[in-house]
């Protein structure tokens, strides 16, 4: 599965309110594979939304992140203008039970 982790995808997790109430953001680049393939999913409204893409991680991520492909230096991912929200996240292990799958679908 790590091997098949090829790009560079840049990550804003939300981490708390600056002092005037807007999102601080901790950034970080992990590695990742960004496929840019639409799949149907349902989100926490009930509503059928379907994916601009589905990006595989290396590591767990809140569902309230963004991500990139490619590194960015941007503080925050508003100004990223290819940055996109994480709709949902799944986390699925691997039939043998070795390894985990962290898989983002991006709106």
């Amino acid at each position: 599965y790590q091997d098949l982790l090829i790009h560079d995808i840049t990550v804003w997790i939300p981490g708390g309110r600056d002092r005037y109430g807007d999102t601080t953001w901790n950034r970080e680049v992990v590695k990742g594979r960004w496929e840019g393939r639409a799949e149907t999913v349902t989100n926490e409204e009930g509503d059928q939304v379907v994916s601009s893409a589905i990006v595989f991680l290396e590591k767990r991520i809140p569902k309230n992140s963004y991500l990139y492909k490619g590194v960015s230096n941007a503080e925050k991912p508003e100004d990223e203008s290819e940055a996109r929200p994480v709709e949902q996240f799944f986390e699925t292990d691997s039939i043998d039970g070795l390894q985990t799958e962290y898989r983002a679908v991006l709106t």
